[in-house]
């Protein structure tokens, strides 16, 4: 996992690697714009807690630095969008709202269902973030819940693209096509030669050798 956080910025903070626990606590060794080094620990960094080296200060909610050389860098560079963590920790947060949230739209397909989040996860955003980092997450992939009828934790979650999160869902089927079954119904029209609307007019009329099967029986 670490080798995912290095080279990230983190306010005006670059990881450069990761160096000996102290106590148990993961560090990592940042290098800062002004030019110094320091030891940040993971949890910290996850928390965008430390956002320099120290040479930044704020002032009545303005962001100011003695060493004029930085005020540019400040700028330019600093904003709540300089946490590469941004993503996974409003991931975290979307699955919460969606197990406990019933005020959450998509709550009735997931909370209502009987899906929740491991007990380690909630307790422990970083713990969340941890597995993600060390899991195959990458820019562009979705979590996917293996077993659709349990719910979030590290035994059941992986990271997919958006095709196979879509074929994983409770209400996937199956496209029998001329007694030849496809896991969608783009790999149908493709592997037929025919098109979706023709694949679909046909299993939806019962056509010989035409059909949908669900994937997942009963849910």
């Amino acid at each position: 996992m670490e080798d995912r956080l290095i080279g990230k910025k983190f306010g005006v903070l670059t990881v450069e690697a990761e160096c000996e626990p102290i106590s148990g606590v993961r560090m990592f060794m940042c290098t800062c714009a002004c030019g110094n080094k320091v030891k940040v620990s993971f949890s910290v960094l996850l928390r965008t807690k430390s956002i320099s080296c120290g040479c930044l200060k704020i002032k009545h909610g303005i962001m100011y630095s003695k060493k004029p050389a930085l005020s540019n860098i400040i700028k330019n560079e600093f904003s709540v969008k300089s946490d590469p963590l941004r993503k996974l920790k409003r991931l975290y947060l979307y699955i919460k709202h969606r197990c406990y949230n019933k005020k959450c739209d998509s709550y009735r397909y997931y909370g209502a269902m009987g899906v929740t989040m491991c007990e380690e996860w909630l307790k422990s955003k970083a713990a969340f973030v941890e597995f993600c980092l060390s899991h195959g997450y990458e820019e562009g992939l979705q979590i996917d819940r293996i077993d659709t009828s349990k719910g979030y934790s590290p035994e059941n979650c992986r990271f997919v693209t958006a095709y196979e999160n879509l074929n994983n869902r409770r209400n996937s089927k199956w496209w029998v096509v001329n007694g030849k079954k496809y896991d969608s119904l783009q790999a149908a029209s493709i592997g037929s030669g025919m098109s979706k609307c023709k694949i679909t007019y046909r299993c939806n009329q019962g056509k010989n050798s035409f059909n949908t099967i669900p994937k997942y029986p009963g849910e």
